[in-house]
């Protein structure tokens, strides 16, 4: 009956330096993924528009706060407006009814 060999020390050491580099290097890559998508979403805006959408929302949600509008109306309008960025003009009009 063979006996099983153990792995020397340096090599179980050299596997677990592998497996935490790889799981660091992984996760760094996602993170570094998901920061030019931020950057590359962001080319096309201006810090004008940027502010004009802020100022939009808080005269809504002022609006909804006093009573002046309902949030089930401002959801409507958010939809039919995401609708005509994607260029369907029928769904944001029916979503607007």
């Amino acid at each position: 009956m063979k006996t099983q060999q153990e792995l020397p020390d340096s090599a179980v050491l050299a596997v677990i330096i592998v497996l935490i580099l790889g799981t660091l290097g992984y996760f760094i890559y996602g993170q570094w993924q998901r920061i030019s998508q931020v950057q590359h979403s962001a080319n096309g805006v201006s810090a004008q528009q940027v502010a004009d959408k802020m100022a939009k929302e808080r005269e809504d949600f002022r609006a909804v706060s006093e009573g002046q509008k309902k949030l089930e109306d401002l959801d409507k309008e958010r939809a039919a407006a995401s609708q005509v960025k994607a260029g369907n003009f029928e769904a944001a009009a029916a979503d607007l009814k």
